[in-house]
């Protein structure tokens, strides 16, 4: 193998890292797996998220200022791919280990010092395994629709932000930063439990039968 094929994967998400920090949701699909139709909603709303973002920081830079924006943790992930980040690839499979610098320390959302990034290989080209984008909710298995519905609501936590902050509404950047927090922590509370509802049917049925009867 040689050092560009060992490292095309790292450079696949280099480009990603690029495009996420220009604000370029439609340019960062490219580097997506959307090879499972089931997760193209939720990559959509991926896809959404980027430039909601890169707007969020924009706006937070420009009423707190620099230190205070260059210590918020990314909204969206890879925002930054090192040159060196550790590459293992088998076969068609490749995993790129990122630093996890300032990662929200919520338990579900904790990704730990790395993060490693799963990716494939497609008709000869490296893509990001769709299931890894859904950084948020590391550790829980969503279902695509329940990744789409959580995304749907992380954006518009991060869209009404946005809205507030320019409104004034927040005197200091503790104050957005907990309005963003609060707001997603609901967001995935909201999906997990619609999700694990779903995945208890018989338990749902009884607690409707007996409100029912009460």
């Amino acid at each position: 193998m040689s050092a560009a094929e060992a490292a095309a994967p790292r450079d696949v998400l280099i480009k990603l890292a690029a495009a996420v920090r220009a604000g370029d949701g439609q340019e960062a699909r490219k580097y997506a797996d959307t090879s499972d139709p089931a997760y193209l909603s939720f990559i959509d709303r991926a896809a959404e998220s980027i430039p909601l973002a890169a707007q969020f920081k924009r706006s937070y830079r420009r009423i707190f200022g620099d230190v205070a924006a260059d210590a918020l943790p990314a909204l969206v992930r890879p925002d930054n791919v090192p040159a060196d980040a550790p590459v293992t690839i088998i076969g068609d499979h490749a995993t790129v280990s990122l630093p996890t610098r300032n990662a929200p320390t919520v338990q579900q959302m904790n990704l730990g010092p790395t993060w490693d990034v799963p990716m494939v290989k497609i008709a000869g080209a490296w893509k990001v395994q769709v299931q890894s984008l859904q950084w948020w909710s590391q550790g829980i298995p969503l279902p695509p629709e329940f990744a789409a519905e959580l995304a749907r609501l992380d954006n518009d936590v991060c869209r009404r932000a946005t809205q507030a902050m320019e409104a004034g509404q927040f005197a200091k950047p503790e104050d957005a930063r907990k309005f963003v927090g609060d707001g997603v922590r609901a967001s995935l509370k909201t999906v997990v439990d619609k999700w694990r509802a779903s995945t208890h049917p018989s338990s749902r049925s009884a607690s409707t039968r007996t409100s029912l009867h009460s």
